[in-house]
Protein backbone atom coordinates (compact mmCIF):
# COMPACT_ATOMS: atom_id res chain seq x y z
CA UNK A 1 0.00 0.00 0.00
CA UNK A 2 1.17 3.58 -0.51
CA UNK A 3 1.72 5.73 2.54
CA UNK A 4 3.22 9.10 3.29
CA UNK A 5 6.99 8.70 3.37
CA UNK A 6 6.91 4.94 2.70
CA UNK A 7 6.48 2.87 -0.41
CA UNK A 8 5.65 -0.39 1.32
CA UNK A 9 6.00 -2.18 4.64
CA UNK A 10 8.03 -5.32 5.11
CA UNK A 11 6.98 -7.59 7.96
CA UNK A 12 9.11 -10.51 9.12
CA UNK A 13 6.58 -13.16 10.15
CA UNK A 14 9.33 -15.58 11.20
CA UNK A 15 11.37 -13.18 13.33
CA UNK A 16 12.63 -14.45 16.67
CA UNK A 17 10.21 -13.80 19.58
CA UNK A 18 12.52 -11.18 21.10
CA UNK A 19 12.78 -9.19 17.83
CA UNK A 20 10.05 -6.87 16.63
CA UNK A 21 8.72 -7.96 13.27
CA UNK A 22 8.95 -4.38 12.08
CA UNK A 23 12.52 -3.93 13.34
CA UNK A 24 14.07 -6.97 11.67
CA UNK A 25 16.29 -4.65 9.62
CA UNK A 26 18.53 -7.36 8.15
CA UNK A 27 15.43 -9.07 6.77
CA UNK A 28 14.02 -5.82 5.41
CA UNK A 29 17.22 -4.73 3.68
CA UNK A 30 17.73 -8.17 2.19
CA UNK A 31 14.33 -8.00 0.50
CA UNK A 32 14.70 -4.41 -0.68
CA UNK A 33 18.11 -5.22 -2.18
CA UNK A 34 16.50 -8.03 -4.19
CA UNK A 35 14.05 -5.71 -5.99
CA UNK A 36 15.14 -4.82 -9.50
CA UNK A 37 16.13 -1.22 -10.23
CA UNK A 38 13.33 -0.86 -12.79
CA UNK A 39 10.64 -2.01 -10.38
CA UNK A 40 12.09 0.11 -7.59
CA UNK A 41 11.91 3.21 -9.82
CA UNK A 42 8.35 2.49 -10.93
CA UNK A 43 7.22 1.94 -7.34
CA UNK A 44 8.86 5.23 -6.36
CA UNK A 45 7.01 7.11 -9.13
CA UNK A 46 3.70 5.51 -8.12
CA UNK A 47 4.31 6.41 -4.47
CA UNK A 48 5.24 9.99 -5.39
CA UNK A 49 1.92 10.40 -7.22
CA UNK A 50 0.11 9.48 -4.00
CA UNK A 51 2.17 11.86 -1.87
CA UNK A 52 1.74 14.77 -4.30
CA UNK A 53 -2.05 14.58 -4.56
CA UNK A 54 -4.32 17.08 -2.81
CA UNK A 55 -6.89 16.03 -0.21
CA UNK A 56 -10.49 17.15 -0.68
CA UNK A 57 -11.43 19.82 1.87
CA UNK A 58 -14.97 18.46 2.45
CA UNK A 59 -14.28 14.76 2.82
CA UNK A 60 -10.54 14.37 3.45
CA UNK A 61 -10.32 11.96 0.52
CA UNK A 62 -7.28 12.20 -1.73
CA UNK A 63 -8.10 13.59 -5.18
CA UNK A 64 -6.73 10.73 -7.23
CA UNK A 65 -8.16 8.73 -10.07
CA UNK A 66 -8.34 5.83 -7.64
CA UNK A 67 -9.57 3.25 -10.14
CA UNK A 68 -6.57 3.87 -12.39
CA UNK A 69 -4.20 4.25 -9.43
CA UNK A 70 -5.14 0.81 -8.08
CA UNK A 71 -4.99 -0.75 -11.53
CA UNK A 72 -1.38 0.39 -11.83
CA UNK A 73 -0.65 -0.49 -8.21
CA UNK A 74 -1.85 -4.06 -8.69
CA UNK A 75 0.31 -4.34 -11.81
CA UNK A 76 3.31 -3.28 -9.72
CA UNK A 77 2.34 -5.78 -7.01
CA UNK A 78 2.29 -8.57 -9.60
CA UNK A 79 5.77 -7.57 -10.75
CA UNK A 80 6.94 -7.59 -7.14
CA UNK A 81 5.39 -11.03 -6.65
CA UNK A 82 7.30 -12.31 -9.69
CA UNK A 83 10.61 -11.07 -8.26
CA UNK A 84 10.06 -12.44 -4.74
CA UNK A 85 10.78 -16.03 -3.64
CA UNK A 86 7.91 -18.27 -2.52
CA UNK A 87 8.60 -17.72 1.19
CA UNK A 88 7.67 -14.04 0.80
CA UNK A 89 3.97 -13.10 0.67
CA UNK A 90 2.81 -10.04 -1.26
CA UNK A 91 -0.39 -8.24 -0.28
CA UNK A 92 -1.97 -5.18 -1.88
CA UNK A 93 -3.89 -3.02 0.59
CA UNK A 94 -5.81 0.16 -0.09
CA UNK A 95 -4.75 3.19 1.98
CA UNK A 96 -7.03 5.05 4.38
CA UNK A 97 -7.07 8.05 2.03
CA UNK A 98 -9.01 6.01 -0.53
CA UNK A 99 -12.71 6.68 0.17
CA UNK A 100 -13.46 3.13 -1.02
CA UNK A 101 -10.89 1.63 1.32
CA UNK A 102 -13.38 -0.86 2.75
CA UNK A 103 -14.33 -2.32 -0.66
CA UNK A 104 -12.04 -5.27 -1.41
CA UNK A 105 -9.56 -3.70 0.99
CA UNK A 106 -6.76 -6.28 0.86
CA UNK A 107 -5.70 -8.68 -1.88
CA UNK A 108 -3.25 -11.57 -1.66
CA UNK A 109 -1.11 -11.33 -4.78
CA UNK A 110 -0.51 -14.90 -5.94
CA UNK A 111 1.64 -16.11 -8.81
CA UNK A 112 -1.45 -17.21 -10.71
CA UNK A 113 -3.84 -14.37 -9.81
CA UNK A 114 -5.39 -12.34 -6.99
CA UNK A 115 -7.33 -13.43 -3.92
CA UNK A 116 -9.48 -10.88 -2.09
CA UNK A 117 -9.14 -11.44 1.65
CA UNK A 118 -12.23 -11.53 3.90
CA UNK A 119 -13.50 -8.07 4.70
CA UNK A 120 -12.90 -6.56 8.10
CA UNK A 121 -15.86 -5.59 10.24
CA UNK A 122 -17.72 -2.63 8.74
CA UNK A 123 -16.80 0.65 10.38
CA UNK A 124 -17.82 4.28 10.11
CA UNK A 125 -15.21 7.02 10.23
CA UNK A 126 -17.30 8.95 12.77
CA UNK A 127 -17.03 6.05 15.22
CA UNK A 128 -20.75 5.30 15.24
CA UNK A 129 -21.87 1.68 15.26
CA UNK A 130 -22.92 0.20 11.94
CA UNK A 131 -26.53 -1.03 12.02
CA UNK A 132 -27.42 -4.07 9.93
CA UNK A 133 -29.89 -2.11 7.81
CA UNK A 134 -27.32 0.44 6.61
CA UNK A 135 -26.62 -0.09 2.89
CA UNK A 136 -23.22 -1.54 2.06
CA UNK A 137 -22.73 0.71 -0.98
CA UNK A 138 -24.07 4.12 -1.99
CA UNK A 139 -24.60 4.69 -5.72
CA UNK A 140 -25.17 7.87 -7.68
CA UNK A 141 -24.36 9.41 -11.03
CA UNK A 142 -23.43 12.63 -9.18
CA UNK A 143 -25.34 14.66 -11.76
CA UNK A 144 -26.99 16.96 -9.19
CA UNK A 145 -26.28 18.25 -5.70
CA UNK A 146 -28.50 15.49 -4.25
CA UNK A 147 -26.29 12.75 -5.67
CA UNK A 148 -23.06 14.56 -4.81
CA UNK A 149 -24.18 15.14 -1.23
CA UNK A 150 -24.95 11.42 -0.89
CA UNK A 151 -21.56 10.44 -2.28
CA UNK A 152 -19.76 12.97 -0.06
CA UNK A 153 -21.57 11.62 2.99
CA UNK A 154 -20.54 8.09 2.04
CA UNK A 155 -16.95 9.22 1.52
CA UNK A 156 -16.87 11.06 4.86
CA UNK A 157 -18.03 7.89 6.63
CA UNK A 158 -15.88 5.63 4.40
CA UNK A 159 -18.95 3.77 3.17
CA UNK A 160 -18.06 2.30 -0.24
CA UNK A 161 -19.58 4.19 -3.15
CA UNK A 162 -20.03 3.45 -6.83
CA UNK A 163 -22.18 4.35 -9.82
CA UNK A 164 -22.23 5.30 -13.47
CA UNK A 165 -21.62 8.78 -14.84
CA UNK A 166 -21.71 10.48 -18.22
CA UNK A 167 -19.00 10.14 -20.83
CA UNK A 168 -15.89 12.14 -19.88
CA UNK A 169 -17.37 12.57 -16.38
CA UNK A 170 -19.60 15.43 -17.50
CA UNK A 171 -22.33 17.01 -15.37
CA UNK A 172 -24.74 19.83 -16.12
CA UNK A 173 -22.56 22.39 -14.32
CA UNK A 174 -19.01 21.01 -14.22
CA UNK A 175 -16.76 17.98 -14.50
CA UNK A 176 -16.80 15.44 -11.70
CA UNK A 177 -14.24 15.57 -8.91
CA UNK A 178 -11.79 12.66 -9.06
CA UNK A 179 -12.73 11.63 -5.52
CA UNK A 180 -15.91 10.08 -6.96
CA UNK A 181 -15.03 6.55 -8.09
CA UNK A 182 -17.64 6.22 -10.82
CA UNK A 183 -17.55 4.29 -14.08
CA UNK A 184 -17.96 6.30 -17.25
CA UNK A 185 -20.62 5.29 -19.72
CA UNK A 186 -20.14 5.95 -23.42
CA UNK A 187 -23.19 8.19 -23.39
CA UNK A 188 -23.83 11.83 -22.52
CA UNK A 189 -27.52 11.06 -21.96
CA UNK A 190 -28.80 11.76 -18.45
CA UNK A 191 -31.52 9.16 -18.92
CA UNK A 192 -29.05 6.44 -19.86
CA UNK A 193 -26.83 7.17 -16.86
CA UNK A 194 -29.79 7.25 -14.47
CA UNK A 195 -31.07 3.97 -15.87
CA UNK A 196 -27.71 2.29 -15.29
CA UNK A 197 -27.69 3.37 -11.65
CA UNK A 198 -31.31 2.25 -11.15
CA UNK A 199 -30.43 -1.16 -12.63
CA UNK A 200 -27.23 -1.49 -10.57
CA UNK A 201 -28.92 -0.81 -7.22
CA UNK A 202 -31.40 -2.67 -5.03
CA UNK A 203 -33.50 0.45 -4.51
CA UNK A 204 -33.46 4.20 -5.13
CA UNK A 205 -33.89 7.00 -2.60
CA UNK A 206 -35.24 10.17 -4.27
CA UNK A 207 -34.92 13.44 -2.35
CA UNK A 208 -36.26 16.83 -3.41
CA UNK A 209 -36.98 20.22 -1.85
CA UNK A 210 -39.87 21.11 -4.18
CA UNK A 211 -42.42 19.43 -6.48
CA UNK A 212 -40.61 16.65 -8.30
CA UNK A 213 -38.95 17.60 -11.57
CA UNK A 214 -35.86 16.97 -13.68
CA UNK A 215 -33.55 14.18 -12.56
CA UNK A 216 -35.78 13.31 -9.60
CA UNK A 217 -38.81 12.83 -11.82
CA UNK A 218 -36.72 10.80 -14.27
CA UNK A 219 -35.51 8.52 -11.46
CA UNK A 220 -39.09 7.93 -10.33
CA UNK A 221 -40.24 7.09 -13.87
CA UNK A 222 -37.38 4.64 -14.41
CA UNK A 223 -37.97 2.89 -11.08
CA UNK A 224 -41.64 2.42 -11.93
CA UNK A 225 -40.86 1.34 -15.50
CA UNK A 226 -38.42 -1.35 -14.37
CA UNK A 227 -40.23 -2.41 -11.20
CA UNK A 228 -37.43 -1.26 -8.88
CA UNK A 229 -38.18 -0.22 -5.27
CA UNK A 230 -37.93 3.49 -4.47
CA UNK A 231 -38.71 5.95 -1.69
CA UNK A 232 -39.56 9.60 -2.31
CA UNK A 233 -38.93 12.27 0.33
CA UNK A 234 -39.86 15.94 -0.03
CA UNK A 235 -37.44 17.63 2.35
CA UNK A 236 -39.39 20.91 2.28
CA UNK A 237 -42.23 19.21 4.17
CA UNK A 238 -40.15 17.59 6.94
CA UNK A 239 -37.58 18.48 9.54
CA UNK A 240 -34.15 16.91 9.17
CA UNK A 241 -34.88 14.47 11.99
CA UNK A 242 -38.30 13.52 10.61
CA UNK A 243 -36.87 12.92 7.13
CA UNK A 244 -34.11 10.77 8.58
CA UNK A 245 -36.67 8.81 10.63
CA UNK A 246 -38.75 8.07 7.51
CA UNK A 247 -35.75 6.95 5.47
CA UNK A 248 -34.40 4.85 8.32
CA UNK A 249 -37.75 3.08 8.75
CA UNK A 250 -37.87 2.36 5.00
CA UNK A 251 -34.33 0.97 4.96
CA UNK A 252 -35.07 -1.22 7.99
CA UNK A 253 -38.11 -2.65 6.21
CA UNK A 254 -36.33 -3.12 2.88
CA UNK A 255 -33.28 -5.25 2.23
CA UNK A 256 -31.08 -2.67 0.51
CA UNK A 257 -27.40 -3.49 0.12
CA UNK A 258 -26.83 -1.11 -2.81
CA UNK A 259 -28.72 2.18 -2.49
CA UNK A 260 -28.99 4.58 -5.40
CA UNK A 261 -29.59 8.23 -4.40
CA UNK A 262 -31.07 10.70 -6.88
CA UNK A 263 -32.88 13.99 -7.01
CA UNK A 264 -33.39 17.14 -9.05
CA UNK A 265 -31.15 20.13 -9.30
CA UNK A 266 -32.21 23.25 -7.45
CA UNK A 267 -31.71 26.98 -7.75
CA UNK A 268 -30.69 26.73 -4.08
CA UNK A 269 -27.86 24.30 -4.86
CA UNK A 270 -25.81 24.68 -1.68
CA UNK A 271 -28.88 24.71 0.54
CA UNK A 272 -30.16 21.47 -0.97
CA UNK A 273 -26.71 19.90 -0.80
CA UNK A 274 -26.38 20.72 2.90
CA UNK A 275 -29.92 19.55 3.61
CA UNK A 276 -29.41 16.15 1.93
CA UNK A 277 -26.06 15.68 3.69
CA UNK A 278 -27.60 16.55 7.07
CA UNK A 279 -30.50 14.13 6.60
CA UNK A 280 -28.18 11.25 5.66
CA UNK A 281 -25.87 12.09 8.55
CA UNK A 282 -28.86 11.81 10.89
CA UNK A 283 -29.65 8.26 9.73
CA UNK A 284 -27.29 6.47 12.11
CA UNK A 285 -27.81 7.49 15.75
CA UNK A 286 -24.81 8.14 17.93
CA UNK A 287 -26.20 6.26 20.94
CA UNK A 288 -29.21 4.27 22.04
CA UNK A 289 -29.42 1.52 19.42
CA UNK A 290 -32.47 -0.70 19.84
CA UNK A 291 -31.88 -4.43 19.61
CA UNK A 292 -33.96 -4.70 16.44
CA UNK A 293 -31.96 -1.90 14.74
Amino acid sequence: MPDYGHMWLWVNLVAAPDISRLEASDYEHAIIDSVSAALDADLADWQAEFEDCVNDAKTGAARLDWLDFHRRGLALARRLRAEMPDNISVFYQKPFEDPNEQFEETKDVLRDGLKTLPAQARRLRSGRQVPEWLPVTILSGAQTEVGRAALDWAICERIPHAGWCRKQRQTADAGLNLKYQLHQTQSRSERFVMEQNVFASDATLIMTDAPLRGAGKLALELCRQHGKPFYLVNLSELTISAAADEIRAWLMATNVARLNVAGPSSIRKQQLYRLVFAVLDELVPWIGFDEDV
